[in-house]
């Protein structure tokens, strides 16, 4: 997986060696879906409010921890 992140993109959880979670926009993963399609590999988006798991939550870490 890690060759087809980018900037707008973490690799969020690896569940087994052929099961990961990525996380990212909207427009990111939609992008992802499309590429993987292309490769014939499997896809499915996961329904959450947050992406708690990615550099989206960089913006947070100021207001949550006093480090």
């Amino acid at each position: 997986m890690q060759p087809l992140l980018d900037d707008g993109l973490s690799l969020a959880a690896i569940n087994s060696p052929c099961s990961c979670v990525v996380s990212g926009t909207t427009d990111a993963i939609s992008e992802l879906q499309k590429q993987l399609a292309s490769q014939n590999i499997e896809s499915r988006v996961l329904h959450t409010s947050h992406a708690f798991h990615s550099h989206l939550m960089q913006p947070m870490l100021g207001s949550l921890c006093s480090c």
